[in-house]
């Protein structure tokens, strides 16, 4: 599930079991979104379908003053820049998945650091602004980041090792931990 905030271009993705889920990922986003920016969503475009237009969904929009534009299906068009973004996160995440070698279970990884470096990247639509720099209006630091795929020496706590084994053990970085500060091996 996929969320883009029309003024900062910045990108949210979800990764959901069950198409049931939405709405509760929904609430989720919606509780983070408002309680970062300190404003109150609305208007949510989203394609007319069953899983988005419920009776708990509509209920919950109106309650909360939420506008609903509805898509049709079948007509990409209509919106354009969810569209264009789904396919772009995910050529983005097949390359560096296909390129580095990596099986097709580590795709949630690849489409994860897609995401998160599209956030971390000029944008043209924003006059070359960083979307996370427009959504936060704090500067970004990129210092951090890193190649997908790198080789990485991750050091192993005493408690995991013995006093003859290794400090660190060679892995492969595969994104980015977006919870917390940190890096996934």
């Amino acid at each position: 599930m996929i969320f883009i905030d029309d003024s900062s271009k910045k990108v949210w993705i979800y990764f959901l079991k069950y198409k049931s889920d939405v709405f509760d990922v929904f609430k989720k986003w919606l509780a983070q979104v408002e309680n970062e920016s300190c404003q109150k969503l609305k208007c949510l475009k989203s394609v007319n379908r069953d899983e988005y237009c419920d009776g708990r969904c509509e209920e919950f929009y109106v309650s909360r003053g939420i506008r609903r534009v509805k898509m049709f299906l079948g007509n990409p068009h209509q919106n354009g820049v969810a569209e264009r973004m789904s396919r772009t996160i995910l050529e983005r995440a097949k390359s560096m998945r296909i390129h580095v070698g990596l099986p097709k279970q580590f795709w949630t990884y690849a489409v994860n650091t897609s995401v998160y470096l599209i956030n971390k990247r000029p944008s043209v639509a924003l006059n070359c602004e960083i979307p996370e720099e427009a959504w936060t209006g704090k500067e970004v630091n990129l210092n951090h980041l890193r190649i997908f795929d790198c080789i990485s020496y991750v050091y192993m706590d005493l408690d995991h090792r013995s006093k003859l084994d290794l400090k660190s053990e060679w892995c492969i970085f595969i994104g980015y931990n977006t919870s917390e500060y940190g890096y996934q091996f």
